[in-house]
């Protein structure tokens, strides 16, 4: 340590400092504030440490990506669906309604939905689901499968 300049035992100094707070010793006589300091800040270490893991793991990476994928997937072709459904809609107004093809559609549809419902409420977005950032839009489409169900009932 003698033969240390400023600099390096400056270095030193907070590198023994950092693993002193990283294993939690050296605080045991500390004053209290001093000791959630402490605390506070390795809870925020390890907090990094684990966005840095999360984001360095490759299994992870690549299941989140997975999931990104069918999820674009699922708004993308959820759309086109509509579309088709609407487009449907439209046509078996004017052409025969009670065609027996427009029910076989009606319920193609509605499974597709339901589909839709199952795997974003079960796999996708567990806990989101109700509460996150799309839950107005994923009521409305609740509602709109629970009437379905009703009328094809």
């Amino acid at each position: 340590v003698q033969d240390l300049d400023e600099e390096q035992l400056k270095q030193e100094l907070d590198l023994h400092g950092f693993l002193s707070l990283r294993a939690r010793t050296g605080f045991e006589g500390a004053a209290k504030d001093i000791y959630e300091t402490a605390e506070a800040l390795n809870r925020a270490l390890d907090e990094e440490n684990r966005i840095y893991k999360f984001e360095n793991d490759q299994e992870t990476l690549r299941r989140r990506h997975l999931i990104n994928m069918v999820r674009l997937f699922m708004d993308v072709g959820i759309v086109l669906v509509i579309a088709i459904n609407a487009v449907c809609i439209g046509i078996s107004a004017d052409q025969n309604p009670d065609a027996v093809l427009w029910e076989v559609l009606e319920l193609v549809f509605f499974g597709i939905y339901l589909l839709e419902f199952i795997v974003k409420a079960c796999f996708l977005d567990r806990c989101n689901y109700w509460v996150g950032p799309d839950w107005s839009w994923n009521i409305f489409d609740f509602i709109c499968l629970m009437i379905s169900a009703v009328e094809l009932s």
